[in-house]
C-alpha cells in the first residue's frame, strides 16, 4: 500500500548531512507516527532517495493507515494476543505501546451482567499500577500492552483472565462473582508516565 497526502504513516529514519547525522530514528522501539510527507516532502511519499542537497534518509516505512489510526486501533474490534475480546470506542493516538515494568494510568468500569462493581471511569485521577506487577486482573494487563495512549476499549474477558476459579465473594454494593465468570469491562488507558512520546524523542528509548 502506497502512502497519500494525509495518510498516517508509520517509519523509521536516519537523516545525513555530509557526514554527520542529524537525525535518527531507526533504533527506537515504537515507529514514528505522521502525517504523510510531514518530515520531508518526497522521503515518506515516495519511499526515500534524495530530497534536497546532500541530504539523504535511510527510511524504513512500515504501515499506512488512515489518519488518526494506529496499528491496534485499525480494526475496531479484535480479539488481544491472551484471548480478550475488545471493541474499540475510542482509537487513541500514540504509536508506543505499554511494556512490563512501565507505570500506567488507567480508568475503567467493570461489570458483571446489569451489575457495575468498579467504576473509576469518570475520575479526574487515573489509578496508577506497574504493568506486569499483578496488581490488576490478567485481562486488564493483557488488553493494556495493546492499547495506544487515549484509547477506550470495551473488554470481554474470560473467567480465566478475571477472576479465574476462586471467583470474588460479594461485598457491600457489589455483586458475588462465581467462578469462571466471564465479566465486562470499559479501559481507557490515560497515560504512560514517563513514556510520554515528546520526552522519548528527546532523551531516546
Amino acid at each position: 500500500q502506497h502512502a497519500r497526502w494525509g495518510d498516517v504513516a508509520q517509519s523509521g529514519a536516519s537523516g545525513v548531512v555530509a557526514d554527520g547525522v542529524f537525525h535518527s530514528s531507526l533504533r527506537r522501539a515504537a515507529p514514528l507516527l505522521h502525517p504523510a510527507a510531514a518530515i520531508v516532502h518526497g522521503v515518506v511519499c515516495r519511499g526515500g532517495g534524495k530530497p534536497q542537497g546532500s541530504t539523504w534518509f535511510a527510511l524504513a516505512v512500515g504501515l499506512v493507515l488512515p489518519w488518526g489510526k494506529t496499528a491496534a486501533s485499525a480494526a475496531e474490534e479484535g480479539v488481544t494476543k491472551g484471548g480478550v475480546k475488545y471493541k474499540v470506542e475510542v482509537p487513541g493516538k500514540s504509536a508506543y505501546r505499554a511494556r512490563v515494568g512501565d507505570l500506567v494510568a488507567i480508568r475503567f468500569r467493570g461489570q458483571y451482567k446489569d451489575t457495575v462493581f468498579d467504576d473509576i471511569l469518570e475520575n479526574t485521577e487515573p489509578f496508577y499500577f506497574r504493568l506486569g506487577s499483578g496488581a490488576v486482573l490478567k485481562g486488564i494487563e493483557d488488553a493494556v500492552q495493546e492499547m495506544p495512549v487515549g484509547a477506550k476499549w470495551e473488554l470481554e474477558i474470560p473467567g480465566d483472565l478475571a477472576f479465574g476459579s476462586a471467583g470474588r465473594g460479594a461485598s457491600p454494593g457489589k455483586p458475588r462473582i462465581p467462578p469462571g465468570a466471564t465479566i465486562n469491562y470499559i479501559l481507557e488507558l490515560s497515560g504512560i508516565p514517563g513514556r510520554e512520546e515528546d520526552l522519548i524523542d528527546v532523551i531516546g528509548d
